[in-house]
């Protein structure tokens, strides 16, 4: 797929919230021709867990073992950002790709077969020996017939200890409030989270840290509508609060 032709006229819309805009974080959508495009920019002197995020994220889209996994992407170069009126930073293009999730399942291969792709681009990951470590359902992505993954600034290989917790509370693992370590077993639950909040309909809520903390390590229940009963073994694997209990690796699941 050709990538942006500085040369042709091109519309470029800025859809950055005020929050990053305020950490040095700028990110466009840009329309040329029948192509489209996200730019994600990054001021050097900006907030330095986003700058070290953003890094992270270039990381991921330059490690080799990893093009197979993520979508087509260009880091720019100093000139390049003159052309978009930017100021010293880094910037990525990153091709556009729509998510899968933004609509209901329509019945129930439809839901097997969009979970099973979802299984398989998280799968993936832990093989190729990285934790996404951030999964919402925003983060699922199709691009020419094949999921993908997005947003990596909290992402990291599956034997690192990070120094500090920076997870999105909606759909931490019960053992991330007791200050364990992210691990494949973590990402697994946010996977189930997502998947059932998709089959459902039905968004976990909650209005603080500790209310979100009360409902996964105490309350959470997760039952499946009566259209899709056949996959609850497959969330209640995924599903289980203590970690030694659940779903230790996604290669280890059934056929759905």
């Amino acid at each position: 797929m050709p990538w942006l032709d500085y040369q042709l006229p091109y519309s470029i819309t800025d859809v950055t919230s005020q929050t990053s805009q305020q950490y040095g974080r700028q990110i466009y959508y840009i329309q040329q021709q029948q192509r489209q495009y996200w730019l994600k920019y990054q001021a050097q002197d900006g907030h330095p867990q986003y700058v070290q995020g953003f890094q992270q994220e270039q990381l991921i889209y330059n490690l080799p073992q990893m093009h197979q996994l993520t979508l087509p992407c260009l880091v720019l170069h100093p000139d390049q950002l003159t052309a978009f009126d930017l100021k010293a930073g880094t910037a990525l293009l990153i091709q556009h790709a729509e998510p899968i999730l933004a609509y209901p399942p329509q019945h129930i291969l439809h839901a097997k077969n969009i979970i099973k792709q979802m299984i398989q681009a998280v799968l993936a990951w832990h093989d190729s020996g990285w934790l996404h470590a951030d999964l919402k359902p925003k983060h699922f992505v199709r691009h020419h017939n094949q999921v993908y993954l997005i947003d990596f600034e909290h992402a990291q290989a599956v034997d690192t200890v990070s120094e500090y917790l920076n997870a999105t509370p909606h759909y931490m693992a019960p053992e991330l409030f007791h200050h364990h370590a992210k691990t494949i077993q973590s990402d697994i639950y946010a996977l189930g989270v997502i998947i059932y909040e998709w089959l459902s309909q039905q968004p976990l809520k909650a209005k603080s840290y500790r209310e979100w903390a009360i409902l996964h390590c105490q309350h959470s229940i997760f039952h499946l509508p009566l259209a899709y009963q056949q996959l609850q073994p497959l969330l209640d694997q995924m599903l289980q609060r203590q970690f030694k209990h659940r779903l230790a690796h996604l290669s280890l699941l059934k056929n759905l």
